[in-house]
């Protein structure tokens, strides 16, 4: 099974791709114009401050290992991520009326899969999503 991730990226990860792409001396096509992309993306947020550049990962994976890391449980949790800003992982836990330790471990499997960062914020984490989509493919074309 193939999953498609398409991520936003942050400045930091945008930059540090330029660099590691320019010191590359014979560049594919597709990762020029990758370069290219990234290039405009750093512009675009030195111009206006936003980043608005997002790939897509593919990665495979065993169906079984999919729903060991994507439970129902976890889904919510994405879905309210992406649906609403928290300022601490307690915050969460009250909103969605779970324990705060079963939060932090289905957080920290989001993490590890790259569905999620946690932000340290003074004394306080922050959860945050970095995946738009997630498509799963099943069968070949």
């Amino acid at each position: 099974m193939k999953i498609y991730l398409s991520k936003t990226w942050e400045i930091e990860q945008i930059r540090k791709e330029i660099s590691r792409l320019e010191k590359i001396k014979s560049l594919p096509k597709k990762q020029e114009a990758r370069l290219e992309e990234l290039r405009r993306a750093n512009n675009v947020y030195e111009e206006g401050g936003e980043v608005y550049h997002t790939e897509e990962e593919e990665t495979n994976i065993s169906l079984k290992k999919f729903r060991n890391i994507l439970t129902y449980k976890r889904l919510d949790l994405l879905k309210e991520l992406n649906n609403n800003q928290f300022n601490s992982i307690s915050e969460l836990s009250r909103h969605l009326k779970r324990d705060i330790k079963n939060i932090y471990t289905d957080l920290k499997i989001l993490e590890e899969f790259n569905l999620i960062k946690l932000e340290k914020r003074g004394k306080n984490v922050v959860p945050q999503t970095i995946v738009e989509t997630i498509t799963l493919e099943f069968f070949r074309s």
